[in-house]
């Protein structure tokens, strides 16, 4: 706070003279205002800290499928000559249906009131829980996916199997990179986290 700062403003934006307010919410202010300031400029460098990055993973892949005449798609480990240093990159692809899932949806319902007799109870509840729509509106993209691991000997179901894959469709994809590093080849991979809460600090030893 400047010393020449006489007024503060209050939480219903109302000027309090600084003589009036209690001592301990000052220094509090001033303790508040003096982290937020250092987190906030930080914050500007991490950002442009990790478009430096980005650039510079990303102008290296292209260069490598540049080489094949391709594009760079998909995930990388990018270790140093040693082994010693990891920069790894993860590109998770966002999917979702198109209207053929409903399609697909009604011939599944179909070959279980066809097997009322005979359908398992774990199966018909494995198909709710799949097409149980979430408060957003969207299905269970993971459970869907995973009822094509079942294999029946139905002409409807395996219909409604190559229509939930005919319905796929990526609508967007977000790019992880995380840093690795350890003593040597053969040790333990540890991660280098710049998320503020996962940091450790430990007190340096003072030499007696």
């Amino acid at each position: 706070m400047n010393k020449k700062t006489t007024f503060l403003l209050d939480g219903d934006g109302h000027s309090v003279p600084v003589k009036y307010i209690d001592p301990i919410d000052l220094d509090r202010h001033m303790m508040v205002e003096r982290v937020l300031g250092m987190v906030l400029f930080h914050q500007k460098e991490l950002r442009k800290l990790k478009r430096q990055v980005v650039d510079l993973v990303g102008e290296y892949l292209e260069s490598v499928a540049d080489q094949y005449s391709e594009k760079w798609r998909g995930n990388a480990a990018l270790m140093n000559f040693p082994q010693t240093k990891m920069v790894d990159v993860k590109v998770q692809q966002r999917i979702a249906f198109d209207e053929r899932l409903n399609i697909a949806k009604s011939k599944i319902d179909k070959c279980l009131e066809k097997w009322s007799k005979n359908a398992k109870h774990e199966l018909r509840a494995l198909v709710m829980r799949a097409f149980n729509v979430d408060k957003s509106g969207t299905v269970d993209t993971k459970q869907i996916l995973d009822l094509r691991k079942l294999k029946f000997d139905d002409e409807e179901w395996n219909e409604a199997m190559k229509l939930i894959d005919d319905s796929l469709m990526t609508v967007g994809s977000k790019e992880y990179i995380n840093f690795r590093v350890r003593d040597d080849a053969r040790g333990k991979w540890e991660t280098i986290s710049l998320h503020f809460s996962a940091v450790e600090v430990w007190e340096e030893q003072q030499d007696g």
